[in-house]
């Protein structure tokens, strides 16, 4: 049985997906799959503030310049 990988495909730790959600309540799905793929969730800063205030914060919730460094 073959792999559905192609030997041309890029390693996990090079892999980029985009998520989009608009409205505030699916932060739980994006911090159950930043934590199972060990990896950060770019947000807007206010979003970031927000979820602070509202004790929902994360590490796993960066800012655009949080992510880039």
């Amino acid at each position: 049985m073959k792999s559905a990988r192609s030997k041309k495909s890029k390693p996990m730790n090079e892999l980029k997906f985009n998520l989009y959600c608009y409205t505030l309540g699916k932060e739980e799905i994006f911090h159950s799959l930043a934590k199972n793929f060990d990896t950060k969730i770019m947000m807007l800063k206010d979003r970031v503030t927000k979820l602070d205030a509202i004790g929902m914060g994360s590490k796993h919730f960066v800012t655009r310049d949080e992510f880039n460094s």
